[in-house]
């Protein structure tokens, strides 16, 4: 069975539209048809086809014909499958507090990067000017106002996880602009990674500039945000 080369799991796979039905992963769908997880993705992206042995088992675990398969003919395959459920409440509640648990995280890690640059700034007049309350302020691009100890503002960018320091982390469009004009402009910015926030004997952070932030990271774009057009 030969495929088309694509980058990208091809949306009219009815291999993958079967296997998300059923909820299988790629690993429990290729050890139940003997066959590698990357020869379940490369079919499902359309990078590479399967041998006929290895078609004819994947069709017949998966309860279609061989043709239907080949040619994703779901006009055969979705009058015989048995209805999809409702959305579990349950894992949207879940996902409300997984939400929430992130949101917390966020504040947390904030709070505690403020209390340590007031620590910083002990004893200079700026000590009372470090302000979190720039991450409330979607215009800002930052999360914390402070200073450095001679006076200069020092922009804080604030990344926490109860993880390690490995996990990646996210940034906004926004944040990253920001980031990339105080490159240009030369003003001061950090970016406060925190990590074992709720571990006192493990937890830490480790600060980057912008210009190390620049060198070290790869940014890959997540999302896109869809404005509607101006009509002429």
């Amino acid at each position: 069975m030969s495929r088309k080369n694509k980058n990208y799991p091809n949306p009219a796979s009815l291999a993958r539209y079967l296997r998300i039905h059923k909820g299988l992963s790629m690993q429990k769908l290729a050890a139940a048809c003997s066959l590698q997880p990357t020869q379940i993705c490369d079919f499902e992206h359309s990078r590479h086809g399967l041998s006929l042995g290895s078609a004819l088992r994947l069709a017949a675990y998966l309860g279609v014909s061989l043709d239907d398969l080949a040619y994703d003919r779901y006009a055969n395959v979705l009058p015989l499958l048995p209805p999809l459920p409702h959305r579990d409440p349950a894992v949207r509640q879940r996902l409300k507090q997984r939400q929430e648990l992130c949101d917390r995280l966020g504040r947390d890690g904030e709070a505690y990067v403020a209390r340590l640059e007031r620590e910083k700034l002990a004893g200079t007049p700026y000590a009372n000017g470090v302000n979190e309350a720039f991450a409330d302020d979607l215009s800002a691009g930052y999360d914390i106002q402070s200073f450095t100890r001679d006076g200069s503002p020092l922009c804080i960018e604030v990344k926490t996880t109860n993880g390690g320091l490995d996990e990646p982390f996210y940034m906004s469009v926004g944040e990253h602009a920001f980031m990339e004009r105080c490159l240009r402009s030369g003003w001061r910015y950090e970016l406060h990674r925190v990590y074992h926030i709720y571990d006192k004997r493990r937890a830490g952070r480790v600060i980057y500039s912008a210009e190390e932030l620049d060198g070290l990271f790869r940014f890959v774009p997540s999302s896109l945000i869809a404005q509607r057009k101006e009509v002429a």
